[in-house]
C-alpha cells in the first residue's frame, strides 16, 4: 500500500448526512452511506496504527437548479432543512 510505505497519510471516504440520520423514503441510499461511515471508522482502526488517517465527510442536502424541481417539501418542514 504506498501509503504505508510513505510512513502515513490520508483517505477520505464521501459519506451523507443520510448515514448519521435517515429521511423517508430513503432506505437504500442511508443504508450505503451508513456502509461508508462504517467502513471508514473499520479502516481508521486497522491503519491508524501506520500512521494513515481515515475519515469521511457527511454533505447535508445542497440547493442546486434542480431543486425545486427534484424535491417536494411541504412548506412547514422548509425550516428543518436548512439548505446550502
Amino acid at each position: 500500500m504506498p501509503l504505508r510505505r510513505r510512513g502515513g497519510g490520508s483517505i477520505l471516504d464521501i459519506g451523507s448526512i443520510e448515514g448519521i440520520g435517515a429521511n423517508p423514503w430513503h432506505a437504500a441510499y442511508c443504508s450505503s452511506k451508513t456502509g461508508v461511515h462504517g467502513f471508514t471508522r473499520a479502516m481508521a482502526a486497522d491503519l491508524g496504527h501506520d500512521g494513515i488517517r481515515c475519515n469521511a465527510i457527511a454533505p447535508g442536502w445542497i440547493k442546486t437548479h434542480s431543486w425545486p424541481s427534484s424535491v417536494k417539501l411541504p412548506s412547514t418542514l422548509l425550516p428543518d432543512f436548512p439548505l446550502l
